[in-house]
């Protein structure tokens, strides 16, 4: 079945991508940014890509976050890896949801995260506060740092993209997230290795 992507993309989705579609989703990254070595001591090669998205996939299967919307925030938010600017700063902060240091004047000592798990727990809990609330397993460690300040605020008050774009990045950024969306999904159904 085809993805209408003109539908709103959800926050509490199984998405239509899944783990065994690792291969196909580096394809399109390398297609974004060709310069990704597939093995060096930069700070990120396609080894180092592997483990972040193999993370994705197990965090977002723990929380029932949409795959395809966290992989496409951390994207857009990596800038596909390039060694440049805001990128970099990201990557090597392990930030790949663009998680800032302060809401509503309280601050967190930084926005960097100690590796790649905790960074994309740190994503995965952020889509899942505004969604619901509160995480699957009351016993999970949070470690997004702003979890008990901003939770009243913020709990289950979006389910979509449109929704998070409109309190915080606005119009452009959600273009930006469902072009990634859609040529992501796209290319990865053209290497027939998901089935819609």
């Amino acid at each position: 079945m085809p993805v209408n992507y003109n539908e709103p993309i959800y926050i509490l989705h199984d998405g239509w991508l899944k783990r065994e579609d690792i291969d196909a989703i580096i394809g399109y990254i390398k297609i974004k940014n060709s310069n990704i070595p597939d093995k060096s001591a930069s700070v990120y090669d396609l080894a180092s890509v592997r483990i972040l998205l193999e993370t994705y996939f197990n965090e977002t299967e723990k929380e029932a976050i949409n795959p395809d919307l966290a992989i496409a925030q951390m994207l857009l938010h990596t800038g596909f890896f390039a060694d440049k600017g805001i990128y970099l700063k990201n990557r090597i902060a392990h930030n790949y949801g663009a998680l800032l240091g302060m809401f509503k004047n309280r601050f967190w000592t930084g926005n960097n995260f100690i590796d790649i798990e905790h960074g994309v727990k740190a994503h995965i809990q952020f889509l899942r506060l505004l969604a619901v609330g509160k995480l699957s397993n009351p016993e999970t460690t949070k470690v997004y740092p702003l979890w008990d300040i901003i939770k009243e605020e913020l709990k289950g008050t979006k389910s979509t993209l449109d929704q998070i774009a409109e309190n915080w990045w606005g119009e452009p950024y959600k273009i930006q997230v469902k072009d990634i969306y859609n040529a992501l999904l796209t290319y990865v159904e053209e290497k027939n290795l998901i089935w819609f």
